[in-house]
Formats: structure tokens, sequence, C-alpha cells
């Protein structure tokens, strides 16, 4: 690595920067922190699915039957939700 081009990276970076303006930025912001509040969710959410008493014991074999195609991606998902207690 020798540091050719970050000049000119930089430069890139802060016209843009200035281009968005302190309204486009903080929409940036804003929008990446909505990304991160569902990436925490969602996160949270399949970890309380592996861990849940009546779906763990059977993962492995929906994942199986999905894998061989026996099974819909659907199908397993809509299984999962059911034990869970969301219905679709």
């Amino acid at each position: 690595m020798t540091g050719d081009g970050v000049g000119t990276l930089f430069d890139a970076i802060a016209e843009h920067h200035d281009a968005l303006g302190d309204e486009g930025l903080a929409r940036l912001h804003a929008d990446q922190a909505v990304r991160w509040m569902w990436s925490q969710i969602d996160d949270a959410v399949r970890v309380a699915l592996h861990k849940h008493p009546r779906i763990a014991p059977v993962l492995g074999a929906l994942e199986a039957r999905v894998r061989a195609g026996s099974l819909s991606a659907g199908g397993a998902a809509e299984e999962v939700l059911a034990a869970f207690g969301v219905a679709k």
C-alpha cells in the first residue's frame, strides 16, 4: 500500500458531503439509525427463535427439508412463525 489516491478519495468524500448539505447528511444519518434499529431487532428475534422451546428442536429438520426441496422456504417460515405465535 502506497497511499496513492488517498487525497483524491478524501476530496471526493468531502465533495459528496458538501453536495448533501446539512439536511441531506442528517437524513442519511437518520436512515442509518433506522436500519441499525431493525438490524438489532432482526438479530434479537433470530436468537429468540433459536432458543424457543417449541422451535429450537425442529429447526434442523425444517432446514433439511428446505434443502431437500420437500418443503418450501415459505412453508418452513410459516411453520416457525406459527410455533412462535405469529399468525400470517
